[in-house]
């Protein structure tokens, strides 16, 4: 629905997914400003809760449980209401890439808590398609923000603006003023950490996700919290993680007889697992190809470097290729 103008359906359907042991919330909720199902879902979530009175905190708590656990009516079993509420959590579980070709072949974007490779050539597009996606993430509405862990310099503000110029000329709508907006609105939401070597890149995603353990409740605040420089609240509204590029600091430590290098590898996996698991953050990195050992005489036969162990690591893999070489991809 409009956001902006909330209907009585909207409204109504929050009645309608609450069991009746919670239908005294209503008017909880709507003192708090929720209304819609993804009011819910962006106010109630474990990350907010903390920052309302007790009281209210328990009636927000039963809420987002009741609809996140389906606890619905059977009136609510039919018709919109039941469509409204799941395209709702896909919203609010999916991220676009800013590219509605790849949204579609992910069917729909980054999901919260899955690894997404990109991997092909060289300027086959992959950090294009990462800067893009977290563009795309920064300019949403909830105030996610996204961390970019960049091993190549890639990253920079400049660029950002390019993009938003571009996608603005493009809507017809290039103003300086939509220029200044995004540069004060937009580009402090996405965090750049730069890692150059395997044990720098480690050292960023576990303090990454020490920093978003150290949010969740019980547990306690740490002494010396890692990242410093990074505040609480950029942690708090975390939605995507971006490694550009992953296989260009793992590859060269996974040559010859290099045990620790593998080992540094699957301990770069498990980090990025634990923050995509733990934490419902997308994650999108890219990799580089290699030729297929399975089709040798096919010079054109591509497979994501890094070796079969890596490959039970990625929740999905895409292949970028230039536009000559591509036929069935």
């Amino acid at each position: 629905g409009d956001s902006t103008k909330p209907t009585n359906l909207q409204c109504v359907m929050i009645a309608g997914l609450l069991p009746s042991h919670l239908s005294c919330s209503i008017h909880t909720l709507a003192k708090l400003g929720i209304r819609t199902v993804d009011d819910v879902l962006e106010k109630c979530s474990e990350k907010n809760l903390r920052l309302l009175d007790e009281s209210d905190r328990e009636v927000a708590a039963a809420v987002y449980a009741a609809v996140i656990e389906r606890q619905l009516p059977p009136v609510a079993l039919r018709g919109t209401a039941l469509a409204l509420v799941e395209l709702a959590l896909i919203r609010q579980r999916c991220l676009s890439t800013g590219a509605s070709i790849v949204n579609e072949l992910l069917d729909g974007g980054l999901y919260t808590g899955e690894l997404v490779e990109v991997y092909g050539p060289p300027a086959a597009g992959k950090t294009q398609l990462c800067l893009s996606a977290a563009l795309a993430t920064a300019m949403r509405s909830d105030g996610a923000t996204v961390g970019f862990v960049d091993t190549a310099g890639a990253l920079s503000a400049g660029r950002l603006l390019e993009m938003f110029a571009s996608s603005s000329a493009a809507r017809g709508t290039q103003e300086q003023e939509d220029l200044d907006a995004f540069a004060e609105r937009t580009l402090p939401r996405i965090q750049c950490f730069s890692a150059f070597d395997g044990g720098a890149l480690l050292a960023v995603l576990n303090g990454v996700h020490r920093r978003l353990s150290s949010l969740q409740p019980p547990a306690a605040p740490l002494e010396s919290a890692p990242l410093p420089g990074v505040p609480d609240f950029f942690f708090q509204n975390l939605r995507l993680l971006v490694v550009d590029s992953l296989g260009a600091v793992l590859g060269p430590m996974l040559g010859g007889q290099q045990a620790m290098g593998h080992t540094s590898m699957m301990h770069v996996a498990k980090a990025l697992k634990a923050i995509a698991a733990q934490h419902q953050v997308a994650v999108l990195y890219t990799n580089y190809a290699v030729r297929a050992t399975s089709h040798r005489d096919a010079l054109d036969v591509r497979e994501p470097g890094l070796g079969k162990a890596w490959s039970y690591v990625p929740t999905v893999r895409v292949l970028f290729q230039h536009a000559a070489d591509s036929n069935a991809e």
